[in-house]
């Protein structure tokens, strides 16, 4: 047994260092090659980025190449259009196809819109654009249109998708001369729409040549719409911000198999002053994969290695712990000998190491042993004696201790099941109040903090009471609180929360003044009558807080400032009355959550944290926010002592 131990602490006390070198080595092997992997990944999306720039700067070459075909035409057209227009002929009503036909216009290909100065298309070629309302769609086609107008000379904009149909056209304006209208031409192109789909596809073939890129995409937006060109739609304010700032963003997104990177990246692109055309963003979808095989290979390489190094290692550490433990093997034989109480035995020394002086040192020790065993003998009969009698009697009273102690005990945790029977079950939450939760912490085992449930009629009455002190003597007074309560609601018919306080306060007072002895004993409470969308809410010295649906801040509605029980200057208790919406979250709570002592100066919690915490996890479900609550509490309490009871409710409106 000793050659076993010596050898494994041997092993411990060497493999131990060995493995934590390992560890410490692979640790940094793999840092390394992350941050490299990391700066790689980088690099590759300038790379990227560069790439698709020069791709833009081909695309837009031969897009402008095409662009001067039509230019000189749509100008021509549209003096002429200006000129039928100038000769009384009313723009909303003229045959806008006979005027094409004597222009030898090909209205399948070439459309004519009128467009009033309130950015509505009153008359056009292309019917299933008619009416169509600029404005509606954006402030950008305001601004663009008002421009044309104010300079009041023949603009042309780049080639983009038509709204209906998305094919690609030319397009132009130039106002009327009374300037009550804009003419705008739209030429179709397949030649442009062959040159923007070569270049989208160019784009996307992108992620063919990279394992861990899924998707590349180039959004494009015409001002006043909707990003263009990419399948996620919830990105719409994102890609506006990279548009805005031409800074590039990374939106990560953690699922159970990889992590999912979305790069957003800025391209820069020379826009004309009188374009409808905002610009791009080049979106990249990319995964971790790569940095999932680097981990997964340096854990296989740091394995062998610890398994290559501790069966060396063991090996040997065995051969060289059998010439290191024969000697104690003798010197344990005849320990164990001595120690079955044979003190004439005694350990032959052997060599000249540590050992030898062990075994010299043991003897004399056995010889000391042996003489005061002997001296010690009948005194240790004699004290036995003594001592059995002295257990005899500690232990007769201790019987008596545990016996009192377990009665007391089984009171107290019968009167939890009193107590328990008065709190509303959870089913009746379930069924009244859904989404909600109820964190309930009795500082003992009965207490002074109880919450309390009740419907009447259409009307759901819920409250969080804290009686005065905790343990059963807080409990003896929340029986006679929750009895008031609920005498004032069902024998005497009350449901308006400030009323209800009033009466309870009324039959505390007069169920308290029935002992000889004065009682000031009472509760504070916060009380609230929940209809529809309608809430009623009375408080004594305990607050309501609300947080509306998608605010980041918090509403306190302040309580009456007097308890339930006696108070020198009583006064009745105010119903605040609110109306909320679908969304709004309700909380009601007693002080024992802020007046917690803990974190690292053993202070209190406070109420202004306890405010900090509940803003932080609004977002999240009830019941989860229970749970937050809760973890909060205890990883403030600590090693302390819990000092009161703790009671919040959580309340959402539906």
């Amino acid at each position: 047994m000793k050659r076993k131990t010596i050898s494994l602490q041997l092993i411990i006390n060497i493999t131990i260092p060995v493995v934590l070198v390992l560890i410490a080595y692979s640790y940094l092997n793999y840092r390394y090659n992350k941050n490299e992997l990391e700066k790689l990944s980088a690099e590759r999306l300038e790379q990227i980025q560069q790439e698709v720039q020069n791709l833009i700067s081909v695309y837009d070459y031969g897009m402008r190449m095409n662009e001067i075909h039509y230019e000189a035409r749509m100008e021509k057209v549209s003096q002429q259009f200006v000129e039928f227009f100038d000769d009384s002929l009313n723009p909303v009503n003229a045959d806008l196809f006979a005027l094409c036909e004597s222009l030898e216009l090909d209205t399948s290909k070439e459309s004519v819109y009128i467009i009033d100065t309130n950015g509505v298309i009153v008359n056009t070629t292309f019917l299933p654009d008619l009416h169509l309302d600029f404005y509606a769609r954006g402030e950008g086609y305001r601004e663009y249109f008002e421009k044309i107008w104010a300079q009041n000379k023949f603009v042309t904009d780049r080639f983009s998708e038509e709204q209906v149909t998305g094919r690609i056209r030319k397009w132009s304006f130039i106002p009327t001369r009374d300037s009550l209208y804009l003419i705008e031409l739209g030429f179709l192109s397949n030649e442009a729409r062959q040159l923007k789909d070569m270049m989208l596809e160019t784009v996307k073939k992108i992620a063919d040549q990279h394992d861990d890129i899924s998707d590349v995409y180039l959004a494009m937006q015409v001002k006043g719409e909707a990003f263009e060109g990419i399948p996620d739609t919830t990105l719409q304010d994102e890609l506006e911000e990279v548009l805005q700032t031409k800074n590039n963003q990374r939106i990560v997104t953690e699922t159970d198999s990889v992590t999912i990177f979305e790069d957003l990246l800025s391209i820069d692109i020379v826009l004309d002053e009188t374009t409808m055309f905002s610009g791009m963003v080049l979106y990249i979808k990319s995964n971790d994969s790569k940095e999932r095989e680097l981990i997964s290979k340096s854990i296989s390489r740091f394995i062998w290695m610890i398994l290559i190094s501790l069966i060396l290692l063991v090996i040997i550490i065995v051969l060289r712990a059998r010439s290191l433990t024969r000697p104690i093997i003798n010197l344990t034989k005849k320990a164990e000998i001595i120690r079955s109480g044979n003190l004439n035995e005694r350990i032959i020394p052997e060599g000249n190491n540590e050992i030898t002086g062990l075994s010299e040192s043991f003897n004399h020790m056995i010889d000391q042993l042996q003489e005061s065993y002997e001296t010690l003998e009948q005194k240790v009969i004699d004290r036995t004696a003594e001592v059995v009698e002295q257990k005899n009697i500690a232990e007769h009273q201790k019987h008596l201790v545990e016996e009192k102690n377990k009665e007391i005990l089984d009171s107290i945790n019968y009167a939890k099941r009193i107590q328990k029977a008065i709190l509303p079950p959870d089913k009746l939450f379930n069924q009244l109040l859904p989404d909600s939760f109820v964190l309930y912490k009795p500082k003992d085992i009965v207490a002074g903090d109880f919450y309390w449930l009740q419907q009447i009629d259409q009307t759901v009455l819920i409250a969080s009471a804290d009686c005065t002190g905790h343990g059963v003597p807080g409990a003896l007074v929340s029986v006679v609180c929750n009895n008031a309560l609920n005498r004032s609601v069902h024998e005497y018919g009350i449901t308006e929360p400030g009323k209800i306080l009033d009466k309870t306060r009324e039959i505390v007072i007069s169920e308290f003044e029935k002992s000889d002895q004065e009682v000031k004993d009472g509760m504070d409470i916060s009380l609230c009558a929940i209809s529809e969308k309608k809430i009623q809410w009375s408080g004594a010295n305990n607050p309501l807080w609300i947080i509306k649906h998608g605010a980041s801040d918090l509403i306190e509605i302040k309580p009456d400032k007097q308890p339930i029980g006696k108070y020198a200057e009583a006064k009745p208790f105010t119903t605040h009355e609110l109306i909320l919406e679908s969304g709004d979250t309700l909380y009601i709570f007693t002080d024992g959550f802020s007046d917690q002592f803990g974190g690292e100066k053993g202070k209190k919690f406070k109420a202004s944290t306890m405010k900090e915490l509940i803003l932080k996890i609004q977002n999240l479900k009830m019941e989860d926010q229970k749970i937050a609550l809760n973890d909060a509490f205890e990883k403030w309490r600590g090693a302390l002592e819990q000092i009161d009871d703790v009671n919040v409710i959580g309340i959402k409106i539906k």
